[in-house]
């Protein structure tokens, strides 16, 4: 038999026997017949690898191995916390400075007892969410600038989280766990989550608020007001994090409102007859739940301002909202008309590849019909085109600023990417051969598809040089003003300057004193504080600025200025100066 089936084998496919020649000459049918088995044998171990690589071949493996890949890359992020930013990313020194001020009032609550610092900045008045995680936090694991770049570390885990929930509503499993894939791998989004800044706890809040207000349970009203108001509490802590978040109350308000389709409509309200809740019609009964969630929002905001106000700290509370928001709003027509421009720089300056990808994805997701049947799509057209808007008006736009569209690129790439798969499937082709047709016909797939691919590639490399020979100038140098200033024990150990507070924030024995931020007078501050040393971004002065002038008279009224020593942080970075260390002796 099994000759047989061996003489039928190579009668039947025109293979010859190893080591048998056969008598006469080939015929060109079993020569065609051979080449096409081989192009077909090919073909469909291409098809069954990228089926296994994507699909998997059972459920339970496939979530051993995204489980694996995604641990991996979440344990990478607290690999050498201490490191510089690196030099290719713009906002460096301004990055570092932020970090100190946002962390200032946890520091103090926990050194000393007190959030307030009698200086006339504390961004506790405004901004309460983040310095009160702080202190919890501190409390646990200790002050330390690695500590609280932590909790970025950790917010972000979280923001992947999120991105995952989202994307699970309307993906399968083997498609939406690229959403998370994407956050932890993009090198933008890696590098700014490893600093204690706010933009990382304010996607948390955000993603709870939305993923909230669209999980509503369709029937059980009771269950859907519980939502709602949580949704809204959640959005209230993402503006107490950074107001910034404002951008996003037009996506989860209308997400909310549009998100019930018409075939579970009459379902809910059947089931809210059944539990004797009184039944609305379906736009009334989205519109009242639309209404209690601006109230929650509305609500809790205003009781958390007049808790703030009795804090005793009105005046930090003025003049943080006139320097930080009422300062970047653009004055002038020529400001507005550039303000699109700048946001587009700096979009493609934090994702030059996955920006426009993500333009490209929810263009072919349109043109796909994704517009009416996807919440998810609206979604990512509303977060994306929101943001954009929102930073237009602003005067001021940092590149981490736009962190925010992280979410919209985690979630249009693995929703474009399942709609070529379901083509496939409806075409009854392979999933390679779906995904050549669709690149080849339009090039905004193939854009897409390379745009997508370099990232990641170009990201993990990235990663992997960054964390292969990291930099710790920044802890050095506050370790060796740690150490002097520890070795005069005669002398105040207060440290004044722009940069003094991240000084503070990594080391164990300074206080610092913010010589420009807050309304009190630099001559009062002096006064209160009595500082030993100063520290500056370039020799005293050398920014030029208004300020800058004014802060080098008054300190060489009072003190005479020793240079102890000089530190080229920031040589190469935005600032373009190095950290200048100073000793004050009175006059």
């Amino acid at each position: 038999m099994e000759k047989v089936a061996e003489r039928f084998t190579i009668k039947k496919l025109g293979i010859e026997k190893p080591g048998i020649k056969k008598s006469g000459t080939k015929k060109p049918g079993i020569e065609k017949r051979k080449e096409s088995f081989a192009k077909a044998t090919r073909s469909s171990k291409i098809s069954r690898g990228l089926n296994t690589l994507i699909l998997g071949s059972s459920s339970r493996k496939r979530s051993v191995a995204y489980l694996v890949i995604l641990g991996l890359l979440a344990y990478v992020r607290f690999v050498f916390l201490g490191a510089d930013f690196p030099i290719d990313l713009g906002g460096y020194g301004m990055a570092y400075t932020d970090e100190g001020w946002w962390s200032r009032n946890a520091v103090a609550w926990v050194r000393e007892g007190s959030w307030y610092i009698d200086d006339g900045y504390n961004t506790i008045t405004n901004l309460p969410v983040l310095p009160i995680i702080q202190i919890v936090w501190f409390k646990l694991f200790g002050v330390g600038l690695v500590s609280a770049r932590a909790i970025s570390v950790v917010c972000s885990l979280l923001v992947s989280g999120g991105v995952y929930l989202l994307a699970r509503r309307e993906l399968s499993v083997s498609f939406a766990w690229i959403a998370p894939f994407i956050v932890l791998t993009d090198y933008s989004v890696f590098v700014y989550s490893r600093l204690a800044l706010l933009e990382m706890p304010m996607l948390v809040f955000l993603l709870a608020s939305l993923w909230l207000a669209t999980a509503i349970q369709k029937g059980v009203a009771f269950n859907a007001i519980y939502c709602v108001v949580l949704s809204g509490l959640c959005f209230t802590l993402a503006i107490l994090t950074k107001t910034t978040a404002l951008f996003a109350l037009p996506v989860i308000a209308i997400a909310l409102f549009f998100q019930m389709s018409s075939s579970g409509e009459q379902s809910s309200q059947e089931t809210a007859i059944r539990q004797n809740v009184v039944a609305l019609n379906p736009a009334a009964f989205r519109l009242r739940l639309l209404l209690i969630w601006l109230l929650a929002v509305g609500v809790s905001l205003g009781i958390c301002y007049l808790i703030l106000n009795q804090a005793g700290d009105v005046a930090s509370q003025t003049y943080f909202s006139n320097h930080n928001v009422a300062a970047k709003v653009p004055q002038g027509l020529f400001n507005f008309i550039k303000g699109p421009a700048r946001v587009i720089k700096r979009s493609f300056t934090l994702y030059p590849l996955l920006f426009p990808g993500l333009l490209g994805a929810i263009a072919l997701l349109a043109k796909a019909g994704k517009t009416k049947s996807s919440p998810l799509f609206r979604i990512v057209v509303l977060w994306t085109g929101a943001a954009l808007c929102a930073f237009s008006l602003s005067d001021f736009a940092a590149p981490r600023y736009f962190l925010v569209l992280t979410v919209p690129i985690a979630l249009a790439i693995p929703l474009w990417l399942e709609s070529v798969w379901h083509r496939s499937k409806s075409e009854k082709v392979s999933l390679h051969r779906s995904l050549h047709r669709s690149l080849r016909r339009p090039l905004l797939g193939t854009l897409v598809a390379l745009a997508f691919s370099a990232s990641t590639a170009l990201s993990l490399f990235n990663v992997g040089s960054y964390l292969w020979r990291p930099q710790f100038t920044l802890i050095e140098t506050a370790n060796t003003i740690n150490k002097y200033v520890a070795s005069e024990e005669s002398r105040s150990n207060t440290l004044l300057g722009h940069f003094a507070d991240t000084i503070a924030l990594a080391t164990d024995d300074i206080e610092a004193v913010n010589d420009r931020m807050g309304f009190q007078p630099l001559d009062d501050r002096l006064k209160t504080f009595d500082p030993g040393y100063y520290v500056s971004i370039g020799p005293i002065g050398s920014l030029g600025k208004k300020i800058d002038l004014e802060i080098q008279t008054t300190l060489e009224n009072n003190y005479q200025l020793v240079l102890l020593n000089k530190f080229e942080l920031f040589q190469k970075q935005d600032f373009g100066q190095p950290v200048f260390f100073y000793r004050l002796d009175p006059l």
